[in-house]
């Protein structure tokens, strides 16, 4: 199967601002998007607009600060390398998305932290 890879010229950099709590990540929103967390987070995506032969790539930058803070996401999710479980103080890591269907299942994700960091 071929998908059709959208979004992967030209990046909307989009600031979702401070949050905490639950967040759906829309690959709608832009291809790169930023992330403060002042308390814990618990991730999801919102892919139900996909087409079955759509794919697309995003990159979500997310920030801790004032304290660690514990990340958790859906138990659904394919992860390349390690899930993390908490983001340190300060640091900043990538999430890199690449979701290819309306399924938990197909969603394919990786994390890397930015400086000193889990």
């Amino acid at each position: 199967m071929s998908y059709l890879l959208k979004n992967a010229t030209g990046y909307n950099l989009v600031d979702q601002g401070t949050l905490s709590g639950a967040y759906e990540i829309s690959p709608y929103d832009g291809a790169v998007q930023l992330i403060a967390l002042d308390g814990d987070a618990s991730f999801t995506v919102t892919n139900s607009g996909l087409a079955a032969t759509e794919a697309k790539a995003l990159s979500v930058i997310v920030t801790a600060s004032g304290g660690e803070r514990n990340v958790t996401f859906d138990s659904d999710w394919k992860w390349a390398g390690t899930k993390p479980a908490a983001i340190s103080s300060g640091v900043s890591g990538i999430l890199s998305l690449l979701v290819k269907g309306t399924a938990g299942t197909d969603i394919v994700v990786a994390y890397e932290a930015l400086g000193d960091g889990t």
